[in-house]
């Protein structure tokens, strides 16, 4: 058996990592993580397979599985994709009430961590499909928002995303105890004060004329690694 990392397009932070690891046989992108709020897998007896085509397609191409499976030890980088979440429109006007309970239009932490919860919807139910198939895995954390994203320039403010992100990471860390998912964090080495990403490990190519604002790069990946592969290890060391 060997381990398989895949996930949303957070899984490039750990490009070209899998070379240098015996018993690590791929790292590939599954897909996009808009995806991922809505339920996307459906439980078949001892494997989980993806009613999302997308990620159907992906899996096969990189693998040839029709499905996910006990053969493997699995990797998921698809929890903390909170920008979902902070990019929306929404948080240009209205502030979370535990920052600001008078603004004009406050929204409750209640609201929040229902939005929240909603956002999560679709890997909740996929890793709750894992764990009835007997699939061993952990779960890799999305990197800490990044203070050039651009829902800043779209007018969300920088405390505002600092907070839903803190609340969702929060969410997720409760859940994934409860339901005894190891859980590869983000490294507090990696974000500054106030829990953004620091500059230097930002992926800042461009594509097609764009300039990436949103993703970590390798040397961000580099931190997490020992850590992915301790659990690896703990995952092979189970009956």
């Amino acid at each position: 058996m060997s381990l398989v990392i895949t996930g949303n397009s957070h899984v490039w932070m750990l490009r070209g990592l899998d070379s240098h690891a015996p018993g690590v046989s791929k790292i590939f992108q599954l897909g996009n993580g808009r995806f991922e709020r809505r339920p996307f897998s459906s439980l078949r007896g001892s494997r989980v397979v993806f009613t999302e085509k997308q990620y159907a397609q992906r899996l096969r191409g990189a693998l040839n599985l029709d499905g996910v499976t006990t053969e493997h030890y699995w990797a998921f980088v698809s929890v903390n994709h909170n920008a979902r979440v902070y990019r929306d429109s929404l948080w240009a006007d209205h502030r979370p009430s535990a920052l600001d309970p008078h603004s004009e239009y406050p929204v409750s932490g209640g609201v929040l961590e229902a939005m929240v919860r909603t956002d999560q919807t679709g890997v909740r139910t996929f890793f709750l499909q894992l764990l009835e198939a007997g699939v061993r895995f952990f779960a890799i954390s999305a990197p800490p928002p990044r203070r050039d994203h651009p829902a800043v320039a779209r007018g969300v403010p920088l405390e505002t995303i600092a907070h839903i992100d803190g609340v969702a990471r929060a969410i997720w860390r409760s859940w994934l105890r409860e339901k005894s998912i190891p859980l590869v964090d983000s490294p507090p080495e990696a974000r500054d004060g106030d829990g953004f990403l620091l500059p230097e490990f930002s992926q800042t190519q461009v594509v097609n004329g764009v300039r990436d604002a949103h993703h970590a790069n390798s040397d961000y990946g580099r931190l997490l690694w020992p850590e992915i592969l301790a659990h690896a290890n703990a995952l092979q060391a189970q009956p």
